[in-house]
């Protein structure tokens, strides 16, 4: 953390809170509103309609494949915000609203949040591999994707939720994440193979029951904002550091 992650946050910060009604809009959009967009988008890829890619009318997504993407794009993912959480906990750098700093916010904005573990951004690691991992599917979609991160990155700093340098570390942990995926996908090697077995299994019944039922709880933990993930990432932590 330097002095100018300080002065970024706090100019964002009090900017933001001076106006209660807009902290407020802020607040759902970094939460509710970024969440329904997320589900919109990976619902529509799922049910994709075959089509080929802006520029190659010689090779086409099918669903099939849009599918198996997608599992590789959220393995990526995921396994950038458990590295991002672990990352956290270790250097347990606290909340900026937990600091001593003058961060404002409306009532009940920090109610909930665990206090410690900023850096780097779980959020933004997340919000880091979408637009890299859609850039699959075309360049709008990425672009979209690229311009929603960069907002969300700068209203979670603007709430006082994580300090510039949480976001960018995040962010660049989450592309790099997503980017080696899609090239693994890309190279059509055994995390190809697989994708594409996994996916085969949600139009064969009774298979596709289980791996929908599975999807379902995974939508569910997304929802929570991955309770049980965390939960599971402390158990780690402390068998780690026995």
């Amino acid at each position: 953390m330097t002095l100018g992650d300080i002065r970024v946050l706090l100019a964002l910060n009090h900017l933001l809170a001076a106006h209660p009604t807009l902290y407020t809009i802020a607040l759902r959009v970094t939460d509710q509103w970024a969440d329904l967009a997320f589900l919109a988008t990976v619902a529509w890829l799922w049910f994709w309609r075959e089509r080929a890619p802006a520029g190659d009318a010689h090779q086409p997504i099918t669903r099939a494949d849009s599918r198996a993407r997608l599992v590789l794009l959220g393995t990526g993912a995921m396994s950038a915000y458990v590295i991002a959480r672990l990352l956290a906990l270790h250097f347990d750098r606290a909340r900026p609203f937990a600091t001593y700093l003058p961060v404002h916010g409306v009532p009940g904005a920090f109610e909930g949040l665990r206090e410690f573990g900023t850096f780097p951004s779980d959020h933004a690691a997340l919000l880091g591999a979408l637009p890299v991992g859609f850039a699959e599917w075309g360049g709008l979609l990425a672009s979209v994707w690229g311009a929603l991160a960069a907002l969300l990155l700068v209203v979670r700093i603007a709430v006082g939720f994580h300090y510039p340098s949480d976001m960018v570390a995040g962010a660049l942990l989450g592309m790099a994440a997503a980017a080696a995926a899609m090239a693994l996908y890309n190279r059509k090697g055994w995390p190809y193979r697989m994708a594409n077995a996994l996916v085969v299994g949600f139009s064969r019944p009774p298979y596709a029951y289980v791996l929908y039922a599975a999807l379902v709880l995974v939508g569910i933990e997304f929802a929570m904002h991955f309770t049980h993930v965390l939960g599971l990432i402390l158990i780690l932590k402390q068998l780690i550091s026995r």
